[in-house]
């Protein structure tokens, strides 16, 4: 019940900082907004159990380097070919443009996204157990789903997603 509450809660946070953006650009979409919803609601599930699986894998210990290690390896290795996919696929009619989109930005994006939540993550593994996982990455989570909206809207993307 709380995986389906947490991805309820993710799916309103991405579906958020889709309608901050498209406020910010002076844009009305509701097709995006709701696949920006299903996004986050689908990829709670991914994100909740990739994590666990990488803490029980690296036998994560009660130290800064352990947390920092999988953080680093999570964030670089099994986020951008679990999750990023399906922000792609969610996000665009034509799955082709999709896919050359994601192997765009692929790189970009992970690297990005990863200055950003290797050292959240980092501090989360650490200090956070996995019960209030979802509660306080939610809610950092909505600063960096802002941005990876705006970064993932450049003008070339935008008119492909269309």
């Amino acid at each position: 019940m709380r995986i389906l509450h947490a991805s309820l809660m993710r799916g309103f946070l991405c579906s958020c900082s889709n309608m901050t953006l498209q406020y910010e650009q002076k844009t009305a979409n509701k097709e995006m907004v709701v696949r920006s919803f299903m996004y986050g609601m689908f990829s709670f599930p991914i994100l909740f159990h990739t994590y666990a699986w990488t803490k029980r894998v690296m036998f994560i210990q009660p130290h800064v380097k352990y947390a920092f290690l999988t953080s680093f390896l999570y964030e670089l290795f099994i986020w951008p070919v679990t999750t990023l996919p399906l922000y792609f696929i969610m996000m665009y009619d034509d799955k082709r443009k999709a896919w050359k989109s994601y192997w765009k930005n692929v790189g970009s994006i992970t690297i990005y996204s990863a200055f950003f939540w290797v050292p959240f993550t980092a501090l989360q593994t650490r200090f956070i157990s996995l019960k209030t996982f979802a509660p306080v990455r939610l809610s950092i989570g909505f600063l960096y789903n802002c941005l990876l909206q705006r970064y993932a809207s450049s003008p070339s993307d935008e008119e492909s997603s269309t």
